[in-house]
């Protein structure tokens, strides 16, 4: 497989809440970005009907194609044979019906299922579980070589103390995995199983990271192929994602300009807009007026609010999110540096976003309505 420097491409599946219409003007001027950032291949997972114009397009602009399916790892596959089946049948098919585009150069087969399971059984089942989806697993591998043995098959894995055990498990079960692709969620372990994977046999690349872990490491130097994590934050019906090099509405954040000078050997954009948002240090109640600051750190005098400072935009937006943080929802609520901002209703399910530009990148900032009160022994600090 040749080196690649890829992006995840996620849009989402609910046109109609979508910020975005993929359109074939949008397509083209995103694929345009994309290519000029040095990166060759985009990541998707198929089976949306925005493929037909992802495939097309990126075909005539001369983008690779890393053709993906996402396993979910609430399947009981012990006990739902007939989900699982489907769903196997569902990929296989689209192989079947996509495999003419030469330039799919990979299939991938999306979420560390192995690990996830976790999340929806326990102990002793989940070890029955962790064996279903191997015996899936691999039939469905076998099957896909069958119909197409030249294209690579590329493996999540997600990045945990379990990375290197899980690794070992599925390549001594599992024939026809070409590549493991590792998503970092964070750093903690990430050097760990590198090395592991460094002093083994077993192939690898980067299937999901973050901007700022490719470029403050050695992973760009020592091993070229990775897919950013993602190339927009999305906005869809209950659910929102602020983990784009982009922003909802098209504006490159500071990550876009790191990862293009660091691609393009380039200086011409250095610095990221570091802002932060003030917050009072007060018990919230509801329908209460408090006020918020924007503040940006100046190299040469420190923090500064922003309405002291020059050619700066600042939008304050609100996010509600479920009871496990989840994003759900935004609603713009205001500009300028500084915010007066009514309490909602069950404050504690939303948070205050800000984003701030300087007319060339932009920079995102979300944070509790609050500055948290800290209880010790003693009492409240």
């Amino acid at each position: 497989m040749q080196d690649i420097k890829g992006i995840n491409l996620k849009y989402g599946n609910d046109w109609r809440n979508n910020y975005h219409v993929l359109n074939r003007r949008k397509l083209l001027t995103d694929f345009a970005r994309i290519k000029k950032l040095g990166l060759n291949t985009i990541k998707i997972s198929g089976n949306t009907v925005y493929d037909y114009n992802i495939l097309n397009i990126s075909g005539e602009i001369g983008l690779d194609v890393s053709f993906g399916f996402w396993i979910p790892e609430s399947i009981d596959f012990m006990r739902d044979t007939k989900k699982a089946n489907h769903l196997k049948e569902t990929i296989i098919n689209e192989i079947e019906k996509h495999k003419t585009h030469e330039h799919i150069t990979s299939w991938s087969i999306q979420n560390d299922v192995l690990y996830n399971q976790k999340d929806f059984f326990h102990k002793p089942e989940l070890l029955y579980q962790n064996r279903a989806f191997i015996i899936w697993l691999k039939s469905l591998i076998a099957d896909i070589k069958k119909i197409d043995p030249a294209r690579p098959i590329i493996l999540d894995l997600e990045i945990n103390s379990l990375s290197i055990y899980h690794s070992q498990v599925l390549a001594e079960n599992v024939n026809g995995i070409d590549y493991f692709g590792l998503t970092v969620k964070d750093d903690e372990h990430l050097e760990s199983v590198t090395d592991y994977f460094g002093n083994s046999d077993i192939e690898y690349l980067f299937s999901e990271i973050e901007t700022d872990i490719l470029l403050n490491s050695e992973i760009l130097n020592s091993h070229p192929s990775f897919f950013v994590t993602s190339w927009q934050d999305r906005h869809e019906s209950n659910k929102l994602t602020f983990d784009g090099i982009i922003d909802r509405k098209g504006q490159a954040k500071g990550e876009y300009f790191q990862l293009y000078n660091s691609l393009n050997g380039s200086d011409s954009i250095t610095n990221k807009i570091n802002a932060r948002i003030l917050k009072p240090a007060t018990p919230l109640y509801e329908n209460e007026l408090l006020n918020y600051h924007a503040m940006l750190y100046d190299n040469s005098e420190g923090w500064k609010y922003g309405q002291d400072l020059e050619n700066y935009t600042f939008e304050w937006s609100l996010v509600k999110c479920d009871e496990h943080g989840n994003y759900l929802a935004i609603k713009d609520i205001g500009t300028g540096p500084f915010l007066r901002l009514k309490v909602p209703e069950n404050h504690d399910y939303f948070k205050l976003l800000l984003t701030v530009s300087d007319g060339n990148s932009v920079a995102t900032i979300i944070t509790t309505l609050n500055t948290p009160l800290i209880r010790n022994e003693n009492g409240i600090k």
